[in-house]
């Protein structure tokens, strides 16, 4: 969430703070897409500036202020109220894709998952890209049709080779 401050006739600015990780994917120009508390209407704005000093220092992560210009703002985005951005900072289609939770150790690029062939699971070192919807890219290190373990989050670390499957997908 962010706050809005006029800026002319017809015109906003939103301030949203930004994780430090996600800092080096997001552009001056860069399209975004804003949301006014308490409505389900978008508005689309241009990312105008990102800050180079962190608006937050308390927490472990810093974020940093991302000033949007919405040009043509309703009257739900007034001044003093909130608004919800979305930045699109990747898009993939006609691509192989896995569940989220079937990557581990992703660093830099690449992470590994565990395929099930035969019976046995074994790691595999992928190269991953787009992350979104609960998918992951995977742009080098499987193909479509292996099956992958995933991680089941709504029960118990298991003691045992207990494990859940799913087919590699292609498309995002």
């Amino acid at each position: 969430r962010s706050g809005v401050v006029l800026v002319g006739p017809g015109a906003a600015v939103v301030t949203v703070d930004l994780p430090l990780a996600q800092l080096d994917r997001v552009r001056v120009g860069q399209e975004v897409t804003v949301t006014p508390a308490g409505t389900i209407e978008q508005v689309p704005g241009l990312v105008q500036s990102i800050g180079v000093l962190p608006s937050s220092t308390t927490t472990s992560t810093p974020t940093y202020p991302v000033r949007i210009t919405v040009s043509d703002a309703p009257v739900t985005l007034a001044a003093g109220s909130t608004a919800t951005a979305s930045i699109t900072l990747a898009t993939a289609t006609d691509v192989l894709t896995v569940p989220v939770s079937a990557v581990t150790g992703v660093s830099s690029g690449h992470g590994s998952v565990q395929v099930l062939s035969k019976g046995a699971a074994t790691v595999r070192p992928v190269t991953v890209g787009a992350v979104g919807q609960g998918r992951v890219q995977v742009e080098e290190g499987l193909t479509a049709g292996q099956v992958v373990v995933l991680a089941d989050p709504s029960t118990a670390l298991p003691t045992s080779g207990i494990y859940a499957f799913a087919a590699i997908d292609a498309g995002f």
